[in-house]
């Protein structure tokens, strides 16, 4: 990804997969066409966790914002510690699919992940 300068156009919003110590593993820019997360052959982005859903969750574009839909998951969908069928997603917002985490960011290319959540303890994957 190239790194945008200030005055040019906003960057996409992004999805990161992320480890426990919050280190980015991979991204994902999201745009105005939805994306599928999960583990079968059908997910825009496939990510081995056996806890996953063939296909997961969704993240689309809603307005001039993003949500996040649960796709009738087995284990489920949580933002930060709230299961959800349906989310409007903010910035640095923490979701959970089987043991995988991911960061929503809505500003530039560059992402900083701390190993904290907002209420103050250590993000942890369950097993």
């Amino acid at each position: 990804m190239k790194m945008r300068h200030e005055l040019d156009e906003p960057a996409m919003p992004i999805l990161c997969q992320i480890r426990a110590d919050g280190e980015a593993v991979e991204r994902w820019e999201i745009g105005d066409k939805p994306v599928i997360f999960g583990r079968g052959a059908h997910a825009d982005v496939r990510v081995q966790d056996d806890r996953l859903s063939r296909e997961h969750f969704a993240i689309l574009r809603d307005g001039s914002g993003f949500v996040v839909c649960d796709l009738n998951s087995k284990n489920g969908t949580w933002v930060g510690n709230q299961r959800i069928l349906r989310l409007g997603l903010k910035h640095h917002d923490c979701v959970r699919a089987g043991r995988t985490l991911f960061l929503f960011e809505e500003g530039p290319d560059t992402v900083v992940v701390e190993s904290r959540s907002p209420q103050g303890h250590a993000t942890e994957v369950l097993p």
